[in-house]
């Protein structure tokens, strides 16, 4: 069995590389601009509520995709509850600021 740390990295990993599954990453598409990185099922079900977010990053003309950790959760269901969508939907509602960081040369 993946320790919870290994699975983090792991998803990590995956969804630098743009490759996951629904076992380790998923958007929710009823709740758009939301994520979750799924690190334990079972008993434990252990979930991490992600902010996603789009950008076009002129500087390189390229797409770019931020997930910002949110919420750890411990997930008592396999449908959402009232809490999981209260969760989302409060997601949904924050803005955060991004900055770039530069490494001094």
């Amino acid at each position: 069995m993946i320790k919870r740390e290994e699975k983090f990295y792991l998803i990590l990993r995956s969804v630098f590389r743009d490759y996951t599954n629904k076992n380790i990453y998923e958007k929710y598409s009823n709740y758009e601009g939301t994520a979750v990185f799924k690190l334990s099922k079972g008993k434990e079900n252990l979930r991490i509520y992600c902010k996603v977010e789009e950008f076009k990053d002129d500087e390189n003309d390229i797409e770019v995709e931020y997930i910002t950790l949110v919420k750890l959760h411990h997930k008592k269901d396999q449908k959402l509850s009232k809490k999981e969508i209260n969760i989302l939907r409060a997601i949904q509602n924050n803005e955060y600021e991004y900055k770039r960081w530069h490494q001094p040369d």
